[in-house]
């Protein structure tokens, strides 16, 4: 089966002829996002949208810029990227396909900061002030502070569901045991 190039929507033409798209979503039943996941694609999204200001934010965008769309690490495992990467979006297309797409478009001059952060912002439902949140806030501290050290694994230790979920059974029994 052959996908080809989506062709996104142009929505509105903005002064400096950057286009806003009607971004494909992911289907909800394609895969399960961990919370750990998402808040790793946060950091890549944030670091995106202050490459240029924050060198800390540079750094890391240039060491995972070797895999595709920067889906390595500092921020995932090359395992996780690629299978993100393969996920199926709401258009019928791979989220690999469809930024691909949206860079041959760019002649593959894509502005990290005007096109592909919100575009994975869109695609992966992290909404619109995911950064401002205090858990954000907190995640993000901690993995600045692991991706220094980290080397060429992913910033911190990713959790799978298997592991959040064994977490919360820990969580649960400790609170049984205290009540």
């Amino acid at each position: 089966m052959s996908v080809e190039a989506p062709n996104p929507e142009v929505t509105e033409t903005v002064e400096n002829d950057e286009r806003n798209f009607a971004f494909p979503s992911l289907n909800p039943d394609a895969a399960v996002i961990t919370f750990d996941v998402k808040c790793r694609l946060g950091c890549l999204v944030h670091d995106l949208q202050r490459f240029k200001s924050d060198s800390g934010a540079m750094s890391r965008v240039e060491k995972a810029n070797l895999y595709p769309f920067c889906f390595g690490p500092p921020y995932l495992s090359p395992a996780t990227g690629e299978a993100l990467l393969d996920l199926i979006l709401s258009n019928k297309s791979a989220v690999r396909v469809y930024l691909g797409g949206m860079a041959g478009e760019k002649g593959y001059h894509i502005c990290t900061s005007h096109t592909l952060a919100p575009a994975l912002a869109k695609i992966f439902n992290l909404g619109d002030d995911f950064d401002v949140k205090s858990s954000f806030k907190q995640y993000y501290s901690r993995f600045c502070s692991a991706a220094r050290y980290c080397g060429d694994g992913p910033a911190l230790e990713e959790l799978t569901n298997s592991d959040t979920s064994a977490e919360s059974e820990k969580k649960k029994s400790k609170s049984k045991r205290r009540g």
